[in-house]
């Protein structure tokens, strides 16, 4: 269990990060991405994770612990490198075409947005599991004395990862505080949301209607004098 959703934390994190630097490097293909696909994409993160623990278990059983570390430690590893390499990408892409916000779209600043807490969710995972991966090396493979509490703090400081994210979310991104209130709180929630965003529409039309009806007024004012200083002119 504990290895199960440890490497669902950490694949999530290798997704969320690819995602990311895809959406920045080819913005219109992004665009073009469906529901569908987020939902593939959940599913193999969780396909994954299983299968992994599932490889990890069997080889602790058929072999050592050892041997399971070198194999774990390099895959770790590699995963943590991807999500280096797509942060450096991104970080990169965010220099080199810095756009002026008054310039940019809502939707190219929410997008903006996501991606900047991402990247830093993504920099703490680093943070997280880099030290582990280290430890683990250091203490099953080259047989190196740790303190067990030293251990287990760097084991802890891995849990709060998973723990601070959606935290982390929720500070920075309004979609996700919504969706976690709609969650906690039922759907009277959703019933407020929606008589509120049905009263602006109303407004919003109320005030549209009006302007129509200015604007109407004023050109018939318009036309009006326009005939009459025609018809001085005949």
């Amino acid at each position: 269990v504990d290895t199960a959703f440890s490497q669902a934390s950490l694949i999530s994190a290798v997704f969320i990060t690819c995602e990311r630097f895809y959406a920045i490097r080819w913005p219109f293909k992004h665009r073009t991405l469906s529901t569908q696909a987020y939902r593939i994409a959940i599913f193999l993160v969780w396909v994954l994770a299983f299968l992994i623990s599932a490889i990890w278990t069997g080889s602790n059983l058929l072999f050592s612990y050892k041997h399971t570390m070198l194999i774990w430690g390099p895959y770790t590893l590699f995963f943590i490198l991807i999500t280096c390499g797509c942060n450096i990408g991104i970080w990169k892409k965010f220099q080199t075409e810095r756009v002026a916000a008054s310039h940019q779209e809502s939707r190219d600043l929410q997008n903006k947005r996501l991606t900047k807490t991402l990247l830093i969710v993504s920099g703490l995972t680093l943070l997280a599991w880099l030290p582990l991966v280290l430890l683990n090396l250091l203490m099953y493979v080259w047989f190196f004395h740790v303190p067990k509490r030293f251990y287990h703090a760097v084991n802890l400081f891995n849990y709060f990862n998973s723990f601070v994210n959606p935290i982390f979310y929720a500070l920075r991104i309004a979609e996700f505080r919504r969706a976690l209130a709609l969650c906690c709180t039922g759907r009277h929630v959703q019933a407020a949301v929606n008589t509120e965003l049905s009263k602006r529409r109303k407004e919003r039309h109320g005030t549209t209607a009006e302007f129509s009806r200015e604007v109407a007024f004023e050109q018939d004012v318009m036309d009006t004098e326009f005939s009459r200083e025609v018809a001085f002119e005949q």
